[in-house]
């Protein structure tokens, strides 16, 4: 019995050397902290009860969690139920403890990529993760999924096709994006429409997440700039009262807005930002979706 305490105690530490890991993979693949954490602890269930030794642990721990996530996303229900556009939740950098496979920390995927990943099928989508942002070699996926390699490369080849913006668009760096950012906001403060008109994109998409539990969130998409720039002016004039507080975050690895309402996040604003103008709006208010944001 003291045997199999301390034999259970050595797998928990080495659990915990991992966790982030298995937190990092579940999360990018999932879009959802919970569903990343109940990831985690199914995880360790099945490392407690492994009674073979494993000489790999690491890559032993990210092939379950990798797996495990492949199950979920395959028997899942579609969000047909779902009040309103869908969004993966937020998470804020500095919270989030993602890390790549050396163990080097890591930004998550920008919340404009985690929303084109649900365009692929569970199978793309792990070799989309584990390769594109975790920078697994071949030869590890293969072993992860029990494929051949040569599938893993036709998988991120049909999602690399499948997000096929991702290849077409230019990136701009941190200190355009706070400005764009930062105009943004000014724009909203001075119910300015036209400055703001000026900083969409003319076949911008606002995506609006309320899960039916936030009064004025849109139920569908709007798109293009007259559409959008009156939406957010309405909507804004009436959410962003002297009692609410407005902070920049690295949100999703990039720099976005969070609004808070009585030191509690009651939004998060996440812009795609492309190299001349903001092409995508994404506005969490789902308050199951912010449970997990701390006070800083």
């Amino acid at each position: 019995m003291i045997e199999s305490k301390r034999e259970l105690g050595n797998k928990m530490v080495e659990f915990e050397c991992h966790r982030n890991l298995i937190f990092s993979i579940a999360y990018q693949m999932l879009g959802s902290v919970q569903d990343a954490e109940d990831i985690v602890q199914d995880c360790f269930i099945k490392w407690a009860k492994q009674n073979q030794k494993v000489h790999q642990p690491k890559a032993y721990l990210a092939t379950i969690a990798t797996r495990l996530c492949i199950d979920f996303l395959r028997v899942k229900s579609k969000r047909s139920d779902y009040i309103g556009p869908w969004l993966p939740e937020p998470i804020l950098d500095h919270e989030s403890d993602l890390i790549d496979q050396e163990g080097e920390k890591k930004d998550p995927l920008p919340m404009a990529i985690m929303l084109l990943l649900e365009k692929l099928n569970p199978y793309e989508r792990a070799v989309f993760v584990l390769r594109e942002s975790f920078k697994y070699p071949y030869s590890e996926i293969a072993l992860f999924l029990e494929r051949s390699e040569e599938n893993c490369r036709q998988l991120l080849t049909r999602a690399r096709k499948a997000l096929n913006r991702l290849d077409d668009r230019s990136t701009i760096g941190i200190k355009e994006r706070k400005v764009f950012v930062q105009q943004f906001m000014k724009a909203i403060a001075d119910q300015n429409i036209e400055q703001l008109k000026k900083l969409l994109a003319k076949d911008i998409a606002y995506h609006a997440d309320g899960g039916g539990k936030v009064r004025g969130a849109a139920l569908n998409v709007i798109y293009g700039v007259e559409h959008v720039a009156k939406f957010i002016i309405g909507v804004f004039d009436k959410i962003t009262p002297s009692d609410q507080h407005i902070e920049l975050h690295h949100i999703n690895g990039e720099l976005n807005i969070l609004i808070r309402h009585q030191s509690q996040p009651r939004l998060i604003i996440c812009l795609d930002v492309g190299i001349t103008c903001i092409e995508n709006i994404f506005v969490i208010g789902n308050p199951e979706k912010l449970r997990h944001i701390k006070n800083q």
